[in-house]
């Protein structure tokens, strides 16, 4: 977002949730990282990333490599999208190597 977080910001407030595994946030941290969400996120790219995040731990649960690797290849196309933040990019970058 390009700056420091302060005390009163709301993603400086959630840092910890937003690099929590998802399946480990009780249902009182999904409903503050929501909110702050919200607050501090204007324009969903925080949001999107913490998606990003979350799809690629998924993968790493697939069992077999050729779906994995299917799987990896489709999030891959899905994440290059233009409507995409920089770093989500990026990570479509580096998941298609």
């Amino acid at each position: 977002m390009g700056h420091r977080g302060l005390k009163a910001d709301p993603l400086y407030r959630i840092r910890r949730l937003l690099t929590a595994a998802h399946e480990r946030i009780s249902d009182r941290g999904r409903t503050r990282l929501r909110g702050l969400l919200d607050a501090g996120d204007p324009h969903g790219e925080v949001r999107t990333a913490w998606h990003g995040k979350e799809t690629v731990r998924g993968i790493y649960e697939i069992d077999s490599p050729a779906v994995a690797l299917r799987c990896t290849l489709q999030r891959a196309d899905d994440v290059g999208e233009e409507s995409c933040p920089p770093e989500v990019n990026k990570l479509e970058r580096t998941a298609s190597r």
